[in-house]
């Protein structure tokens, strides 16, 4: 009686191949400065220039008004990757893109007016 190695071969093969058979891998990328929900609940009509500046760090940008009021804009852009796959059956690419932009307005006397989300 001959015994065939071919299919222990396999089955061992099959054993050890778990780990490499299924995957997935993620990457993120942030720019921006992102101001949470629970911080910009803490900016209050009244505050000053500095106060926000303190809390929610430097904007992205200042933008001037005619009138000598100002508002300050800050961005921010995650950007993730992903990619499952099961070996030679199935493979998934997504990539998820979030942003988002606070505003600030202040007077001409540098105190805030009004804040809100796009």
């Amino acid at each position: 009686m001959r015994i065939s190695l071919i299919p222990v071969f396999a089955a061992l093969c099959c054993l050890m191949l778990p780990g490499c058979l299924f995957g997935s891998k993620s990457n993120t990328k942030s720019s921006g400065n992102f101001v949470s929900d629970q911080t910009l609940t803490k900016v209050e009509v009244g505050m000053e220039r500095e106060q926000v500046e303190t809390l929610l760090g430097a904007p992205t940008e200042k933008i001037n008004l005619a009138d000598g009021s100002q508002t300050w804009r800050w961005k921010s852009k995650k950007t993730t990757e992903r990619e499952d796959w099961a070996f030679l059956i199935f493979k998934n690419e997504s990539t998820t893109v979030e942003e988002g932009t606070t505003y600030i307005s202040f007077d001409p006397d540098g105190v805030v007016t009004k804040c809100w989300r796009d």
